[in-house]
């Protein structure tokens, strides 16, 4: 079944206050390998690159019906038009009360991903690398994984390089491409959930050169852990250095200024079909003093291939501080 994507734009006026790559080589997720599951790829249209559209980007360019990466995002559009908003931290909730699934790798595997753009300006140019903070999530056993990956989203089929953290480039051959990924070895990582609540958190600052500085946490039951701190080294007095929400232009690959926090496949653009589920997704953005929830959201993303199929997501509003939810639940007939 074919499910059509419903739009949830959430209008709100009180403020709360409130891939890896081929290199993951044999790891196996309680009996289960995850050799396959390569990098969380990009899903690039070539034909939109830099774009500017003053009426707003097409929200249904990449996805308009199942399967898609569901869950909650920020595309920069409102019921009153497009707009831009400028941040430096993104902060992402995953419940899982209930979930079952089965990925086109013949695994229960699927992954949550909080997947935001950084812009940053460096002599003359403008820079937009794909940052992606995920969990490989095992809906057997309850097993999860932490990694990171940052791709180029600058020009279509650009390189990552010059960056320096704990993890290493490698190359995606499915896209052409050098990305940037690292694996969690920390606390919280290569474990049995033993909580329902996954949180995701990015961050960027600028070093003493001026060079963008991107961190890495997520925080199951083991506290906040920083599992990589990411630096652009071939730059240096980098401005306009933030996350980057933007609904009248497309990067310069053709992808979304978007931040999203959404389900997918475990890797390598596989998709995923949800049996049960109940799982409830949060987005919050830094807005200087305290992390606030996006005003205007949808139940699906674009900027990452891996997708789901045979749910709903519906929107709800949380009883304390009244925060949105988009509550993702299988659909009747799969």
């Amino acid at each position: 079944m074919k499910n059509s994507i419903v739009v949830v734009i959430f209008i709100l006026i009180v403020i709360s206050i409130i891939q890896p790559s081929q290199a993951w080589s044999n790891v196996s997720v309680e009996h289960y390998n995850v050799t396959n599951y390569v990098a969380s790829i990009p899903r690039e249209n070539v034909s939109l690159a830099n774009k500017y559209n003053a009426n707003g980007v097409n929200i249904y360019g990449s996805y308009s019906s199942e399967p898609a990466p569901m869950g909650i995002a920020d595309y920069g559009i409102s019921p009153n038009g497009p707009f831009e908003r400028t941040t430096t931290r993104w902060l992402g909730e995953v419940l899982v009360n209930s979930l079952q699934a089965e990925s086109t790798f013949n695994t229960p595997c699927v992954s949550f991903q909080e997947n935001v753009v950084l812009n940053y300006e460096y002599d003359g140019n403008t820079y937009a690398l794909w940052v992606q903070d995920v969990a490989l999530y095992n809906t057997s056993n309850g097993y999860i994984i932490f990694f990171d990956n940052i791709w180029n989203s600058t020009k279509p089929e650009a390189n990552v390089t010059a960056v320096a953290g704990n993890g290493n480039l490698s190359y995606s051959y499915s896209d052409g491409v050098y990305f940037y990924y690292d694996w969690a070895y920390t606390p919280g990582s290569f474990v049995q959930l033993t909580t329902s609540k996954i949180l995701f958190l990015v961050n960027v600052t600028t070093n003493q050169y001026g060079q963008p500085v991107i961190y890495f946490w997520y925080n199951d039951g083991y506290g906040w852990v920083n599992y990589d701190q990411v630096t652009v080294t071939n730059v240096a007095y980098a401005t306009n250095v933030y996350f980057l929400v933007d609904g009248y232009q497309y990067t310069g690959s053709g992808n979304y200024y978007d931040a999203e926090m959404v389900m997918g496949g475990p890797g390598s653009g596989s998709s995923a079909t949800v049996y049960n589920a109940n799982v409830d997704f949060l987005l919050e953005y830094w807005n200087g003093n305290n992390f606030q929830e996006v005003r205007n959201a949808y139940n699906f993303g674009s900027d990452t291939a891996e997708t789901v199929s045979n749910v709903n997501v519906q929107y709800y509003h949380y009883y304390v501080g009244g925060w949105p939810i988009a509550t993702l639940v299988q659909a009747l007939d799969p």
